[in-house]
């Protein structure tokens, strides 16, 4: 058996982003075993839009690993993933993802000039000056994250002005560097680190879950590398996977 949407549109955002913002209230309401979506012809009339405008916003709702469509069987939607926290496979952006979860949200940021980077920053640019640059969010009064980059001085057009507002690293590039800031490859391991430990608040010796990154702009090349350390008490991180049918 399955559910009713029973909820109307209204015009102010475009008719697919109110489709999915529906939805995604459908299927927070949705108890196991009751939750297959109605076929994509019973949503079009039940909210009068086409089933191009239904196929838009069921697309990005499976590319958000919210639901999963079985040939022969329907579409199948999971309310267990909506109420996860800080999904890291879904928002790129720390700032940006905090925001989805806390009210309270600020990065502070610092930066100065260094003649060499770490060792990881060696490994892709040898003997390149970097610009290093730390990262402290805050969310609700709590430090959650610390975030330490060194970028290729090289990649940049101009010098940082001391009171920029920045909040994300794609934010920076814009206008500082030659290329925007695309996206980056993560790998985790565990590692004590008694600066992080002490930029987070911890007792030094602390065994930290840390995401070493390398970051790319948009014409594939390296930038810049970082590394991230999670608070261990204050900051959950959150990965959804599909097995494939």
């Amino acid at each position: 058996m399955r559910e009713q949407i029973g909820k109307r549109l209204v015009k102010e955002k475009s008719l697919s982003q109110q489709v999915y913002d529906v939805l995604r209230q459908t299927i927070m309401e949705m108890k196991p075993n009751r939750n297959k979506l109605p076929s994509e012809e019973d949503l079009a009339k039940e909210l009068g839009v086409s089933r191009a405008t239904i196929r838009e916003a069921l697309k990005y709702l499976m590319l958000d690993r919210v639901t999963t469509s079985i040939h022969g069987r329907g579409t199948f939607a999971h309310p267990s993933v909506l109420r996860l926290e800080n999904r890291i496979d879904q928002y790129s952006d720390f700032g940006q993802m905090l925001c989805k979860h806390y009210q309270d949200v600020r990065v502070d940021v610092k930066w100065n000039y260094l003649d060499r980077g770490n060792e990881l920053f060696q490994e892709f640019f040898q003997e390149a000056q970097a610009m290093h640059t730390w990262w402290i969010y805050v969310a609700d009064g709590l430090k959650r994250l610390y975030c330490r980059y060194y970028l290729d001085r090289g990649a940049f057009i101009k010098p940082l002005e001391e009171d920029l507002p920045i909040q994300s690293l794609p934010q920076l590039s814009k206008g500082y560097m030659r290329e925007d800031i695309d996206y980056c490859s993560m790998r985790s391991k565990i590692k004590v680190d008694d600066e992080a430990c002490g930029q987070l608040g911890i007792p030094g010796g602390t065994s930290l879950l840390c995401w070493e990154e390398v970051l790319y702009d948009v014409g594939d090349q390296p930038v810049g590398v970082g590394e991230v350390f999670v608070h261990p008490e204050n900051m959950v991180m959150s990965v959804v996977t599909r097995f494939e049918w």
